[in-house]
Order: structure tokens, then sequence, then C-alpha cells
């Protein structure tokens, strides 16, 4: 049975979590959101050595997790990270398998996203700095 670590709070907006877009860039995956601070703000949590990611629309989740409402948390006792990594190939030195990890985010109004990879950090961005998407 898997148990869920929350590991960081991605704010919220009076509606959830709002306008969020990913952007693959060689082995990390950026997930850009706007949250609301004293302003609308936009944050990107960048998962670094990303191996897998997957995305299931709000409306259709299976399994509702709350610890990962509007929050990045850690699934321990993970099945999908166990399968990745008794498949993984031999001649696979980076990243390092022992490093591996199985994060999920539950993005409100949005859906969730899971991600296996070896670390995540989280930054503000400005919105000149953000996708096209979110520059208004």
């Amino acid at each position: 049975m898997p148990t869920y670590k929350p590991l960081f709070y991605l704010g919220s907006t009076i509606h959830g979590i709002e306008n969020v877009e990913l952007r693959c860039s060689s082995f990390d995956v950026d997930v850009y959101y706007e949250y609301q601070a004293e302003e609308l703000e936009i944050r990107r949590a960048r998962f670094k050595a990303c191996i897998a990611f997957g995305y299931e629309n709000i409306k259709n989740l299976t399994h509702f997790v709350e610890e990962a409402f509007d929050t990045i948390v850690e699934v321990s006792g993970s099945d999908w990270l166990q399968g990745h990594l008794e498949n993984w190939p031999q001649h696979m030195s980076w990243p390092d398998k022992e490093k591996l990890r199985h994060f999920m985010m539950i993005c409100s109004n949005w859906g969730a996203l899971q991600f296996i990879a070896e670390s995540f950090e989280v930054d503000e961005v400005a919105r000149s700095g953000a996708p096209e998407s979110l520059r208004r």
C-alpha cells in the first residue's frame, strides 16, 4: 500500500491552481502554473532526471490522494516506480536508478501529474520568462 509524504505546497488561487503548462527539456520536465500570492504569480516545478511522467484529467481520477491536492508528495511503495526499476536496462548508468523517486501532484481544477525523477525544485518565474500562454 503506497504512502504519501507532503514535500511542497504549490499555493493556490481562489479557484485553485490555474493555467498549468508542461515543458520538457533534455531529461527535465518543467511544470509552470499560476497561484495566488498578493497578485497572481507564476511558479515552475522542475523534475530533474525524469524518466517517466503521466497525466490524468481531474474529472477522470480513479484514485484521489488527498495529501497530493495542490501539493507535491513523494509516493513510497509505488508499484509504478518498482515496475520501472525491475525493467531497468543493464546498460543504463544514468540516471542512477537508486536515486529515482516517485512524485505526484494534483493541481486543483486541472488534473494529477506523476513523475519518476531524481529530484525536484520549485522557483518563482517572472511573467516575461514564462511560456507564452502565461504572459498575459
